[in-house]
């Protein structure tokens, strides 16, 4: 981040500046101070330090660590999918009594696309606050999306799932369907 151009560093310098006046208005000191020195590193232009602010930018996602748009679509599938199945699994259960139970398996977080996946997971879960059936399966596994590296029932329901969704009868036969991708091997 060493090179940043003059209008790249005014905006940094006007955003920490913002931050800084923000955090004098809470009384939040040790932040204020923070933003205040991050502002004065980008208004001067001392660029070695931009890196060794860790406290200020150890959350940032860098481009080579951000997300990508497949990891993303994966977590969207299988958040569809564990819907559709908490919408239809106890009429399922009905039709057929020795149905496997709904397990909410998330992803691993001491992988790093896994963790990255948990963390989109997380956003759209607790801060877009969608998927509210699925954030109820996800609680009553102690809240636990981190599936310590047991992927294998997600990942063959999931197949499942995507293969039998453009069936034609899939939101009319759903105790068959929730019944099939529960049982994907």
């Amino acid at each position: 981040m060493e090179n940043l151009s003059e209008f790249e560093r005014l905006s940094l310098y006007n955003q920490y500046t913002i931050l800084n006046n923000i955090a004098e208005l809470k009384g939040d000191e040790e932040a204020q101070e923070d933003y205040h020195r991050m502002a004065e590193i980008f208004r001067n232009g001392y660029s070695v330090e931009y890196d060794r602010q860790d406290n200020v930018l150890d959350s940032f996602k860098f481009d080579d660590k951000k997300i990508t748009i497949t990891e993303q679509n994966e977590v969207s599938q299988a958040l569809s999918m564990y819907s559709y199945l908490s919408d239809h699994y106890n009429s399922a259960k009905k039709v057929y009594q020795n149905l496997p139970e709904l397990k909410y398996v998330g992803f691993d977080d001491n992988d790093e696309v896994g963790g990255r996946q948990n963390d989109y997971l997380d956003f759209i879960l607790n801060d877009k606050k969608v998927f509210k059936n699925v954030k109820i399966g996800f609680q009553q596994n102690e809240d636990n999306t981190n599936s310590h590296g047991y992927n294998a029932p997600r990942v063959s329901m999931l197949k499942k799932y995507l293969e039998l969704h453009g069936n034609e009868d899939f939101y009319d036969d759903t105790s068959k369907y929730v019944k099939e991708i529960l049982e994907a091997k």
